[in-house]
């Protein structure tokens, strides 16, 4: 899904993904998950604000197209 190129702030997002191995690293791939996922601008406190989550999705809808992350979005969704 992430274009290759794109910088992330790997290391504030380190140990926050759930479903994320111990076993492997990240990818761009996991990272945009994360970033995509609405529950960590909505969780007490907030992993990130929703300022940037807006501003991360705005990111990624620019990279993948609207569709896409609509799509993804709803997978994100369904897995919570």
């Amino acid at each position: 899904m992430a274009t290759r190129g794109t910088r992330w702030d790997y290391e504030s997002l380190i140990g926050k993904g759930e479903c994320m191995s111990k076993e492997r690293a990240w990818t761009p791939d996991d990272v945009q998950k994360v970033l995509m996922n609405p529950s960590y601008c909505l969780s007490e406190p907030p992993v990130v604000s929703e300022a940037q989550w807006i501003q991360a999705g705005v990111r990624i809808i620019g990279e993948i197209g609207p569709e896409n992350y609509l799509r993804a979005l709803l997978d994100i969704l369904k897995a919570h």
